[in-house]
C-alpha cells in the first residue's frame, strides 16, 4: 500500500520505520505475515509540506495472484480483499494513526509483473537458501566465468541498501 500520512500522525509514531506483527498460528502464514512501514523522511521529494510518503508491504503467495481469471474483476476483489485485511492490521498494530493515513494505491505481485517482469512480479530474495554452496555470498557466481549476479534477489536483505552490499562485496571479493 502506498499511503500519504498527515505530520500530525507521524509526530504520534515512535519510529519512521517498524515492522508490525500478528499473532502467529499454525497453518496461514500469509495472513500471519508481519508487515513493513516505512515513512519517507519530510525532506524526500514523494512527500508535500504537510504529508509524508508512507508505503507498507508484507508477504504472499505470489502465485496466487496469477491464478487464470476471465477478466479483470476477479483481480480487483482479491486486490480489495487483501487492502481490507491490511488496513484492518495496520490501525491495529499502530491505533496512533488514527485517521491521519489516506490511501493513494495498492499494488500487487502482478502490479509489480507488469513492472518489472520479474518472476511473479516477486521482489527480494525468494529463498533463504538460493545458493548457499557459493563462498561469494551475497553475490552469486553463475555457471559462466568471471559472471556474478549481484541485487536483491540474490543479497541477505532487500532494498539499495542490500543492492550496494552485495555490490561492494562482489568488488572486494574480486580486488583479492
Amino acid at each position: 500500500m502506498f499511503l500519504a500520512m498527515n505530520e500530525d500522525a507521524g509526530a504520534r509514531l515512535p519510529a519512521d520505520h517498524i515492522l508490525g506483527c500478528h499473532s502467529w498460528s499454525e497453518g496461514d502464514a500469509e495472513r500471519d505475515s508481519p508487515f513493513m512501514f516505512a515513512t519517507a523522511p519530510l525532506r524526500d521529494s514523494r512527500s508535500t509540506a504537510t504529508h509524508r510518503a508512507v508505503t507498507i508491504s508484507t508477504l504472499t503467495n505470489v502465485e496466487e495472484w496469477f491464478t487464470f481469471h476471465e477478466d479483470g474483476a476477479a483481480h480487483e476483489a482479491q486486490d480489495q480483499a487483501a487492502l481490507e485485511l491490511w488496513w484492518g492490521r495496520l490501525h491495529a498494530a499502530l491505533p496512533e494513526l488514527g485517521a491521519g493515513v489516506e490511501l493513494i494505491e495498492t499494488a500487487t505481485p502482478r502490479t509489480f509483473y507488469e513492472s518489472t517482469r520479474r518472476k511473479f512480479g516477486m521482489v527480494g530474495k525468494p529463498c533463504a537458501g538460493l545458493d548457499s554452496s557459493s563462498p561469494l555470498q551475497p553475490f552469486l557466481t553463475t555457471s559462466y566465468p568471471n559472471l556474478f549476479l549481484v541485487g536483491d534477489t540474490v543479497s541477505s536483505g532487500s532494498g539499495l541498501e542490500a543492492i550496494c552490499e552485495s555490490a561492494l562485496s562482489l568488488v572486494a571479493s574480486i580486488g583479492r
